[in-house]
């Protein structure tokens, strides 16, 4: 849900979702929105207006547009070419108004829909899964983090289901939280693995823009990520490993520590054990091949 309010700075909801193996060519493509403006009758003056563009790989674009003047559903709706798509893009753009009272726009009930020009599997279920997946793919590339509160987040987690809505949500929502270092903690202990996966996500894209952590934060983490390591979830363990080697690169300090609680693990009889020791030595050699701290 989102409330426009016509000022600079909240005016406009956008989107931009890259294309994947998913997309096939001559895909048709509907974006519905339902709108709510506070007045009560229809008023030319008081209008948004929604776009949406298939932008193909060679850089060439079709459009379409559509102001809306109105309470209800509203959709555009495109037909892609036989060329391959690069990305799709969208806005809704909610002017200023004479008054705060004209203003106000509410959006919700948000959905992104692809349809195949040839159906090549069982009819309904797989578009269906489709239609979702770019759903929750959409819907954490709209979402405003100053009104994405630490419960909403908690539940948004909870609903994640497969790892590449896992690796987007992070990627797009959730390291941009204010909030994201605590709540990634959190979720590092959580049971649940997607949760559990999500915060070593969120915790490795923090240390890519950041790196830093106390000592007490650093032996908190490695003593969770090192447990993790060893977990029967496939999916928990890359996302900790992945961590661990983000944590590793930002200064020999850490990388040193880290090959304190890894030594011994090259002659390891656990699969995942040489495997995290191959890539803290990988990263340790990226760091600093001239004194290398693992032999």
């Amino acid at each position: 849900m989102y409330v426009l309010t016509g000022y600079p700075l909240n005016n406009k909801v956008t989107f931009s979702l890259p294309s994947d193996e998913n997309f096939k060519k001559q895909d048709s493509l509907s974006w519905e929105v339902r709108y709510r403006f506070f007045h009560t009758e229809p008023d030319s003056t008081v209008m948004a207006v929604m776009a949406m563009q298939i932008v193909y790989n060679n850089d060439s674009v079709v459009s379409a547009i559509k102001k809306v003047v109105a309470s209800g559903k509203e959709s555009v709706g495109l037909k892609s070419d036989s060329l391959d798509i690069k990305e799709i893009r969208g806005f809704i753009y909610s002017p200023k108004r004479d008054t705060l009272e004209k203003g106000l726009l509410l959006l919700d009930s948000i959905v992104l829909m692809r349809y195949h020009h040839t159906n090549d599997t069982i009819p309904g279920i797989e578009t269906e899964k489709e239609d979702i997946r770019e759903s929750k793919i959409l819907a954490g590339l709209l979402q405003p983090v100053d009104s994405f509160f630490p419960e909403i987040a908690d539940i948004w987690v909870g609903d994640i289901r497969n790892i590449e809505i896992a690796e987007l949500t992070c990627m797009n929502l959730f390291q941009h939280l204010p909030y994201a270092p605590a709540k990634s903690f959190q979720w590092i202990a959580d049971e649940r693995e997607y949760v559990q996966t999500c915060g070593f996500l969120t915790i490795a894209r923090l240390l890519s823009q950041k790196g830093d952590m106390t000592e007490r934060t650093s032996d908190e983490f490695l003593d969770q990520a090192l447990c993790a390591v060893h977990s029967d979830k496939y999916h928990v363990r890359n996302a900790a490993i992945l961590a661990i080697r983000k944590f590793v690169a930002h200064s020999e300090a850490n990388a040193f520590l880290v090959c304190r609680l890894t030594e011994g693990w090259a002659e390891s009889k656990r699969e995942i054990e040489q495997a995290l020791y191959n890539a803290v030595k990988e990263e340790v050699e990226n760091l600093s091949e001239q004194t290398p701290l693992i032999e």
